[in-house]
Formats: structure tokens, sequence, C-alpha cells
């Protein structure tokens, strides 16, 4: 623009000065002509310079905008779901079970048979065939060319409950074919034994030990273990270790003695437990009258003992309480933990779900009775009345109310899933009418209401230019309906006000022979009792394990889950998202999958839970699948008490910072602390 206006302005001048000299011929107007005559020349031709300028950068910018998606296609290629993979798990998870049969295994054991000349496979395929509650099977062949020498042939079979596995161990015993137990992943092995009060001076000729350990090679044979072997079916006790009790005394008086004995066969426990456990005349003991104390030994990270309702505990009640958490554990494996957390629902909406606006006795019985239909013993009831009366044909309760379960109990996580997955969301005459022994398949359940919702959203979106009016009245008539549904849910500590709320309410209850009272209102036993400590994330699940198989691969991780309803988000946590140093190849373990409903995460965890698979050249996995926990600001206080799988999943949880979730709860000293499946 400067040189065109400097040349511009050296025309001017030249144009003055002719002006001037002949300024007889040309007038002013003439003068003008010629100076836009001289001018228009130059700026046309700067003009259709800078407009090719122009056009020459936008070509170069559509061009660069043209190459732009190109190359983004060519880095960001959709990865392809790998089916054989999904087909492959199918084999194992989708299993068309009814609505009234367990669905996971809740002894989480895998039973390896070797396939020799003594045991053909057609024989082991045989018994198999004939036996009920097997999960899973699959045949393992390493027999190659390259390693013959080390090559093994063998099935491992899983197991749909405890009993089931112990039929088929007894099956096998009788057929005289031998297999191994793989106990892996039990936190506390169900086949160690503990034993105690034995006198030390009858466990060994020494008068001072710290500890002794014995087995089948050891000799003289110990009398402990002889009694051991002999009395027991399998044979199969491989080491027994005995410890002395204060060993530091130097009293004359004889020390007392315990005993940790371990089996390959955990149906041996069992049955010395049966047998022997608070046996008299105590042979190993200086006063036989002392009675023979045997039960299942439980791993330090599983213990823990209840608080007690009254302010002192004995040493009696102590080991009692630990007795009872022992059978749990050692009857669940891992699901111990879950099982804790599932033994207490709260059931809300009460006051919409029920026409009337009270119960009448007989309408409170049925109420009830529908949740013991599903296996699950009740332990006591939480119903805070509205006013004082002890009418129990005119009861007024608040919204809301507390179940407790019993335990122990192998299947209960599972029957208190299915009581959620089946009686959430039902109107009191939907409720009532439900056949509990007449459920339909959870798979078709599933598979029937995937396809339900996916009609409603395109319906959604064919009705979305509606007037407002009847839009609005559409909603109206929904919410309405909706309010009249039964809500129900884990209990959690969201739901704490509630007790804090009523405490000084007089409540329902069940008395000991499970009959209908009115109690006295005590505050310090219904929040030991019915509160908690963690909240749940209800639509996102927490699986372990599994996500080995799939190799950091979310496309495919999606679309296995998507098969159990609508997801929002799916993800593999990789290995160096929790340790840096990870190698960033390596598969990672842990998993969450985001659902759109409640519904439809129980049913992806009813579907999934302890269940066995085999996938290519992996060992066989056990799933666990369970809700995933809140985040928390008071979860750095809970963590002492929280058991190690709960811990384990607030950290990896907390690494992620994925959770919209938050929210601030306050600790209340009287609360009890849930010990977790998940998982």
């Amino acid at each position: 623009t400067s040189s065109s206006s400097s040349s511009s302005r050296s025309s001017n001048l030249e144009l003055s000065s002719i002006s001037s000299s002949s300024s007889s011929r040309l007038s002013t107007d003439d003068i003008k002509k010629v100076d836009d005559l001289q001018e228009r020349p130059e700026e046309e031709e700067d003009n259709k310079e800078s407009e090719e300028e122009e056009q020459q950068e936008v070509k170069e910018e559509k061009e660069v905008e043209e190459e732009e998606p190109q190359e983004e296609e060519e880095e960001e290629v959709p990865l392809k779901v790998k089916q054989e993979l999904v087909d492959c798990l199918n084999e194992f998870v989708l299993t068309n079970r009814g609505g009234n049969g367990p669905t996971f295994s809740s002894f989480p054991i895998i039973m390896k048979i070797p396939v020799n000349e003594t045991q053909p496979r057609s024989d082991i395929e045989n018994i198999v065939s004939q036996c009920l509650g097997i999960s899973t099977i699959y045949h393992h062949d390493t027999n190659t060319e390259e390693n013959q020498e080390s090559a093994e042939e063998y099935l491992t079979v899983g197991f749909t409950t405890k009993n089931e596995l112990d039929d088929f161990i007894y099956k096998l015993y009788q057929e005289q074919m031998t297999f191994e137990l793989d106990y892996s992943k039990f936190i506390s092995h169900p086949g160690i034994l503990f034993i105690k009060n034995l006198s030390s001076n009858l466990m060994s000729e020494t008068d001072h030990f710290d500890s002794i350990t014995i087995n089948e090679e050891t000799t003289p044979k110990h009398k402990l273990f002889e009694f051991l072997m002999d009395n027991c079916t399998f044979k199969s006790s491989e080491e027994v270790k005995i410890f002395n009790n204060d060993n530091n005394n130097a009293s004359t008086t004889p020390l007392s003695a315990f005993a940790i004995v371990k089996f390959s066969n955990h149906l041996d426990v069992d049955i010395l437990i049966k047998k022997y456990n608070k046996y008299i005349p105590n042979i190993f003991n200086n006063n036989t009258s002392v009675p023979l104390f045997l039960n299942k030994y439980l791993n330090r990270k599983e213990r823990f003992v209840p608080p007690s309702s009254s302010s002192s505990s004995s040493s009696s009640s102590t080991t009692a309480a630990t007795s009872m958490s022992s059978m749990s554990t050692s009857n669940n494996g891992n699901n111990s933990k879950s099982n804790d957390n599932c033994n207490l629902i709260i059931v809300e909406n009460l006051l919409n779900f029920k026409p009337q606006p009270y119960f009448t006795r007989m309408d409170f019985e049925r109420f009830i009775n529908k949740f013991k239909n599903f296996g699950n013993v009740i332990d006591s009831i939480y119903f805070p009345l509205v006013d004082k009366g002890v009418n129990l044909d005119d009861i007024k309760i608040f919204d809301y109310g507390y179940i407790r379960f019993k335990q122990p109990n192998p299947n209960l996580m599972e029957n208190t899933l299915r009581i959620l997955y089946y009686l959430n969301g039902l109107s009191w005459e939907e409720f009532i009418n439900l056949d509990v022994n007449n459920l339909p398949p959870l798979l078709s359940i599933i598979t029937e209401e995937n396809t339900d919702k996916e009609e409603e959203e395109e319906k959604e979106e064919d009705t979305e230019e509606k007037a407002e009016e009847g839009e609005e009245k559409k909603t109206e008539g929904s919410e309405e309906t909706n309010n009249r549904k039964l809500s129900i849910t884990i209990a959690q500590h969201k739901h704490n006000h509630n007790l804090f709320a009523q405490a000084n309410s007089f409540y329902l209850s069940l008395s000991k022979n499970s009959s209908l009272g009115v109690s006295f209102p005590n505050p310090m036993f219904t929040i030991n009792q019915f509160s908690r400590n963690l909240n749940y994330q209800e639509t996102n699940i927490y699986v372990n394990n599994l996500p080995i198989v799939f190799n950091n691969d979310d496309v495919t991780w999606e679309k296995f889950w998507g098969q159990f309803g609508k997801i929002k988000s799916a993800k593999i946590i990789k290995p160096q998202f929790y340790h840096e140093n990870e190698d960033e190849n390596k598969s990672g373990k842990i998993g969450f999958v985001f659902y759109q409903t409640f519904k439809m995460a129980i049913g992806a965890i009813l579907m999934t839970n302890n269940k066995v698979v085999n996938v290519d050249h992996f060992n066989p996995i056990i799933i666990q699948s369970s809700f995933a926990i809140q985040k928390s600001n008071t979860n750095k206080d809970l963590k002492p008490h929280l058991s190690q799988q709960q811990h384990q999943q607030l950290q990896q949880q907390q690494q992620q910072s994925q959770n919209p979730h938050q929210q601030s709860h306050v600790h209340h000293p009287h609360q009890q602390i849930p010990n977790h499946q998940v998982n």
C-alpha cells in the first residue's frame, strides 16, 4: 500500500505540472478525469493481486482442512470388537438359569482332574454329566512335540455352590479318581483347621518350646497328627504346627497350646469340626473335662468382631463372634465381605407404595414374607411407627424401614441382589401377586428389557416435536406412576439420617419366634445395628480379575458388558495408573462399568460375579464384580477399619478421579463397620 500511495502521489505531481502549463487547453474536470484514468489501472492491479493472494490462502486452508480429517482418520482408526473373545466368555457367563436358581458360585474354587490312562477323559466326562451345579468345564492339553516330557492333560471344573462341589468330591472319591483343589481365590484357606485347649506338656516332650512342625514323615508319629488322620475321610492332612502359649512364663503349671493344621481337602476340616468341636473327654488336655475346640482358621485380614450391644465384652462372647465370622468366611470365600454388606437392606417410599395410608397385621406379614421367599432368613427388622399405638391392625409407619438377614449364609449376597432385582419398582398389586417360586430367568428379562429400552428411546426421539402441554401431561402421569413404586437398596451411609431422625420412636420388630411386635425406643441399639459407613455407586460396578483377558481393549470390554444393559462408560484401568513403574503394555486387572440404571447394574453383577471362565492360554479366572464404592471425605478415617478388598478398591478409585458423585459424610461413633464383594 505504501508503494501504491507513493506512485499515486508522483502521478499527481506530474499531472499538476502538466495542468499548470496547459491550463488554457484543459479544464479542471478534464484533469480529474485524467487523474482517474491514471489511478484506476494501478488500483485495479493492486486489488487483483490482493484478491489472488486471498484466493490462494483460502485454497491452501481448504487443502489443509481436507488433509487434517484424513490424518485424524488415519490416527484414530476405530478398534474392532473381538467378537470371538465375547463369544468365549458368554459360554461361561450367559447361563440361562431360572429366576429361583443360583446364578454364580458362592464357593469360588476350581477343581483340576488329571486325564491319564487310569482315568481317561471319557470316564471323567461321564461322571461330570451326572452331577448338577457344575458352572464350567474346560479341557487343557499341553501335549506337543516340543514339551512331551512336561506335558499334562486335565479338566478344570467350576461349581455353583459348595454343596454341589462337595457331592462331586464324594463321587470322585467313590470312583477312586484323583483330583486337585485350587484355593488360591480365598483369603482364608478353607482347608486350614484351628485347634485349641491343648496342654503343651502333652504336645511335646520338651518343657518349653516356641513351635513344633509335624508332617507324615515325622518320626516318631505324633499322636495329634495320627488322631486327625484316623478321623478324617480323605486323609488329606499335610502339616500340623503346634504353638506354645505364654512361652516366657516360668511357672511350673502346665501351659496351654494351640495348633494350626493344613489339609488339601476342605471336607476333612468340615468332618473334624462336626465330629470333635467341643468334644469331651479331651485327651489332649491335662484336664479332660475341658472341651476340645476346633474351627476353621480365619486369616488376619478377615478377622472382624461385630460391636457388642453391651459395653462389656467377655472372652467367651468374643470367641463366639469370631467363630461365627470364621464360619461365614470359610463358607463364602472372598464373598464374605460382600455378604456382610448385603445382609442389610432399606425399603423406601412405603407411604405411596401402599394404597391405604396404613398396614394391617396381615398386610405387613405378607409384605415381610415376600422377602423371606428369596431364601434369606430375616434376623431383625426396624420400621419406626408414627405413633405409640400397639394396635397391629392399624399400623402407621414412616416412609422407610430396615430388614437385616441372618448370617452365615453362603448365598446371602445373591439372594439379596435377586430381591433388589425382582422387587424393586413394583406397585403394591405387582408385589403381592409376584410368584417367587416361578420367577422368569434373569437372562430373558435382561434381553427383553434391553429391547424395550431401545424401543422407548426410538419413541422418545419420534415424539420430541410434541406440544408443550401434551408433554407436561405425560410427565405428570409418569411421575405419579413412579411415585407408587417400592424402592429397595442396600443400606448405606446416606441412609443413616433416618435412624437419627426417628431414634426415639417406637418401632416394629420381630421376636425370637419371628412374630411381629412393637419395641420401645432404643437409640443406641438401632444405630449400632442398622447404620452403615459406606456409600456405593449404584449404577457403577467394579470388576476384578476378568479385565486381564481383554488386554486393555476398552471397545471389546464395553461390548461384553453392554449385553446386560445400556452403558454410559466402560473402562479398564491400566496398571500404570495405580503403579507408576508398570509396563504400559501390561494388561489391567480391574475395570469399571457405568450403567444407565440401578437394575442394569444389579443384573450385570448377578450374571457375572464368581463365574469361572476359561480363555485361551489364561488360567481359569473367577470374575469378581460388585458395586463400586462411593468416594467421600471421610474415607481416610475409615481405611483402618475397612477390609483389604475395600481398601484396595478405594485406592484405585481415588487415583482415577473420575467420580462425579462426591458427598461429605458425618462419622458417628456407634456405627457398625461393614465388611465387603463387591467385588
